[in-house]
């Protein structure tokens, strides 16, 4: 009798380490997807932030080309927004400091 609890006792335990081994396998798949979907989403951000981007200078350029005024400040306005969103400071007073400083920005 004491053999058959000893026996029932040490497959518990490999019940246990099992189950034990099947959580950590399923830990580790459960964050590589999150990682890879991460890793996707970011760069699926990116992709949309630099399209975006392209867009603005090229709007900003024909702007320029054109030499109209109120829209060039709007689009140094636009491209200064987009900055803030991407969280990008330093480009963002950049752009501030030109439309500032531009005489032709200032509505006297």
């Amino acid at each position: 009798m004491q053999h058959q609890v000893h026996h029932d006792e040490h497959a518990r335990q490999r019940g246990l380490s099992r189950m034990h081994q099947l959580y950590k396998s399923l830990q580790y798949m459960y964050r590589w997807c999150i990682m890879v979907f991460c890793r996707q989403l970011l760069e699926s951000v990116e992709v949309c932030a630099a399209q975006k981007q392209e867009r603005l200078e090229a709007e900003l350029h024909s702007h320029k080309t054109n030499l109209i005024k109120e829209s060039i400040r709007l689009g140094h306005n636009d491209l200064g927004d987009f900055f803030y969103n991407r969280g990008d400071l330093q480009v963002y007073f950049g752009l501030c400091l030109v439309c500032c400083c531009d005489p032709t920005s200032l509505n006297w």
